[in-house]
């Protein structure tokens, strides 16, 4: 495992994240009443109905979730399977908590304790990864 693939899962956490945010924000659009176009009151310029475009998009971003999903699950085993193999117990817990629950490095080394810094534990996974030659692959 590089620091890249490791950042790159962290990443697409991130996305999926934010996609599923942007999927409640058009589902309330779409469910809200200023949806509704009632008939006599000013059009906007846009055509088509605004809540069959927001059902459009709800449906194109839950596939796209829906397949992120997938292939993040599938990297999920590999990094968990990755992590249980790390003799390094600190390591095992700095990696679960950066790539697998997400957490800043400030929130990982508030969570390891111990007057660690952020900086710091990175640093640490960054010179394991390559004193375990799969930091430069």
């Amino acid at each position: 495992m590089t620091i890249r693939e490791l950042n790159s899962f962290y990443e697409l956490k991130r996305e999926i994240t934010k996609d599923e945010e942007r999927l409640a924000e058009l589902r309330q659009k779409a469910e809200s009443p200023q949806s509704v176009r009632i008939t006599g009151t000013p059009r906007s310029r846009k055509k088509g109905n605004p809540i069959e475009q927001y059902v459009a998009e709800i449906i194109d971003l839950e596939a796209l979730i829906a397949t992120k999903n997938e292939y993040y699950q599938k990297e999920l085993e590999n990094l968990n399977a990755y992590i249980e193999g790390t003799q390094d117990r600190l390591i095992q817990q700095i990696l679960r908590l950066r790539f697998v629950e997400s957490l800043t490095w400030v929130q990982v080394a508030q969570r390891v304790g111990g007057g660690n810094v952020g900086d710091n534990l990175r640093k640490m996974v960054s010179r394991y990864l390559k004193r375990t030659n799969c930091g430069t692959k």
